[in-house]
């Protein structure tokens, strides 16, 4: 995954937590009288997005290992190809003549 592409990533996801987090600071938490219960929903929050980031950069990765396992296995059946061209194009030094013996 290009550096571009997480650094996206990073930054949808503290938007994510910022605004619901910042919600919650403004309407919710105001209106809930245990302290506990505000810090119990801002780790279950942290935790649900964070796990979720974590997932889309692990299938991103996959994705580009995925990609790079078809450039790879491409690349080896080409040269696998070329070789064997070159193989049936090269002259067979000292091969026998009809006669039995080498040329």
């Amino acid at each position: 995954m290009g550096v571009p592409i997480k650094d996206f990533l990073i930054n949808r996801r503290n938007r994510a937590l910022g605004s619901i987090l910042g919600h919650a600071e403004r309407e919710i938490f105001p209106k809930l009288k245990d302290p506990d219960l505000e810090e119990r929903f801002r780790t279950l929050i942290r935790d649900a997005v964070n796990m979720y980031h974590d997932s889309v950069l692990d299938l991103m990765k996959a994705e580009d290992s995925a990609r790079n396992d078809v450039v790879i296995e491409k690349l080896e059946q080409l040269e696998r190809a070329v070789r064997g061209a070159q193989q049936a194009s090269k002259p067979l030094v000292g091969s026998a003549t009809s006669n039995g013996r080498p040329d």
